[in-house]
C-alpha cells in the first residue's frame, strides 16, 4: 500500500514523514548491501517500491514453460499417492511463485484497488490447459 506524499503544509505531513522514514529504515536494513546502495538516495517509499518492483518483478518464461511441461508429464503410475501429491504440490507452488505480485494503490481522493492476484501466467495459454489444476490448488 502506497500513500501519496502530502504537501508540506498538510496536517498529515508530519505523520506521513515519520511513517515514510520508519518504513524506509526497515527496507534499507532488510535488503542486501548491494541493493541498499542503489536505494539510499530515494526519499519516498513509493520511489523505492517502484524501483524494486521494476527490478525484481520479472517473469522467467522459459522456466515457467519447463514447470508447466513437468506438471503435464507427471502421472501417478508407480508412485505412491504421497509421493505423487508431493511432487505435484511442489510444481504448483513453484509455478505460483511466478504469479505477478498484487498491487494495491490508495489515493487521497478516493480509495481504489488494483488487484491482479488472479492474473494468468503468460505462457499458460501456449501450453494448453492443465488438468487437475483446481483439484490441487491449495
Amino acid at each position: 500500500m502506497v500513500v501519496p506524499q502530502p504537501i508540506a503544509d498538510d496536517l498529515l505531513y508530519g505523520a506521513w514523514n515519520q511513517c515514510n522514514s520508519m518504513v524506509n529504515s526497515w527496507i534499507l536494513n532488510s535488503v542486501a548491501r548491494e541493493i541498499v546502495d542503489s536505494l539510499l538516495y530515494m526519499f519516498t517509499i513509493a520511489d523505492i517500491w517502484n524501483d524494486m518492483h521494476k527490478r525484481f518483478h520479472q517473469t522467467n518464461a522459459p522456466w515457467v514453460f519447463h514447470v508447466i511441461k513437468a506438471l503435464m508429464a507427471l502421472y501417478q503410475s508407480v508412485l505412491d499417492l504421497n509421493t505423487y501429491y508431493t511432487r505435484h504440490k511442489i510444481l504448483w507452488d513453484e509455478l505460483k511463485e511466478f504469479q505477478p505480485i498484487s498491487v494495491f494503490i490508495i489515493s487521497t481522493a478516493a480509495t481504489s484497488f488494483n488487484s491482479k492476484s488472479k492474473q494468468e501466467i503468460p505462457l499458460r495459454s501456449h501450453c494448453g490447459p492443465l488438468t487437475g489444476e483446481d483439484d490441487w490448488d491449495g
